[in-house]
């Protein structure tokens, strides 16, 4: 904090000149809720980005016809977070977490800010975390061949299922789990996975409904497309950057519909609306990445 604060004192001087810069936060979703005061990713507004509730269950009618439900991923965001949101919340958080004042404030005036935020950045300048929307799509996809088999035959038909998918990853994707990030797999491998994955579905031939197989293979199919111009670390031309918006919005709506148990997760949903809008409004996301940044 001490660093941050002499950052913003002393601003940015290159060879001896002060230079004007935007802040770009990034980081993953547990870092940018402690930095931004949020609740986290399991609250009523889980969007760093925007204020849609993450199931409909946890609001009223009134608050999702303001804000949406996140489940229903083909909508895009109505209510945007804000600069002048954080700083409201500085102000009413600035003696202590919300749940310690003696006259707490409403739900509906936090959004799930209930902590006094460190910055009052613009949230369309936080960098949805590529590194972290790779490992969580890529996890989440082969989690959801598993599930189609265990709600059209059973939880020992999913176990059975498991094991070739494991065998395809080893053998023909060439990747394990790591004993890090909850035992998932490398950003790389992530990569590699999405390129073989006609061998992961191949695996699943025989454990699921011709339908389903298929909806997957068109899932994985357009995941592998779309994950290098999210990673690329360069400008993306805006025609590539419009392929990706109606790219990732149709798979998600193709899985819901046709896998209506799927949860949509804040990674999901930030990789359909918020990643596309970073990427059209500043031309690319490699760029503001962390791992470009370490590379």
């Amino acid at each position: 904090m001490g660093d941050l604060q002499a950052l913003f004192d002393s601003g940015v001087s290159v060879n001896g000149s002060l230079r004007e810069v935007h802040l770009f936060p990034t980081g993953d979703l547990s870092f940018l809720g402690d930095f931004l005061g949020h609740k986290g990713a399991k609250c009523r507004h889980p969007c760093m980005f925007c204020h849609v509730v993450g199931r409909p269950e946890m609001g009223s009618t009134e608050l999702l016809a303001v804000c949406g439900s996140m489940q229903d991923v083909a909508a895009p965001p109505t209510s945007l977070r804000s600069t002048a949101e954080l700083q409201v919340a500085a102000v009413s958080f600035a003696d202590g977490p919300n749940d310690t004042l003696p006259i707490p404030v409403p739900a509906a005036e936090h959004r799930s800010i209930e902590r006094c935020p460190v910055l009052d950045v613009e949230p369309r300048q936080i960098v949805p975390a590529l590194l972290h929307l790779t490992l969580g799509i890529t996890g989440h996809a082969l989690r959801l061949g598993i599930e189609v088999v265990v709600f059209e035959s059973g939880a020992a038909a999913g176990a059975e299922a498991a094991r070739p998918v494991g065998v395809a990853l080893l053998l023909s994707a060439r990747v394990c789990p790591v004993p890090y990030q909850g035992g998932g797999f490398e950003g790389r491998d992530c990569h590699r996975i999405a390129q073989r994955s006609a061998a992961v579905c191949d695996a699943l031939v025989g454990h699921l409904s011709a339908a389903r197989l298929t909806t997957l293979r068109r899932a994985w199919a357009e995941w592998s497309k779309v994950i290098s111009v999210l990673n690329r670390a360069e400008d993306v031309p805006v025609a590539n950057a419009r392929v990706l918006q109606t790219t990732v919005s149709r798979v998600a709506s193709g899985l819901r519909a046709t896998l209506p148990w799927m949860s949509v997760t804040p990674k999901l949903h930030s990789r359909v609306h918020h990643a596309p809008t970073f990427l059209l409004r500043f031309g690319s996301l490699g760029l503001y990445a962390e791992h470009a940044h370490e590379a």
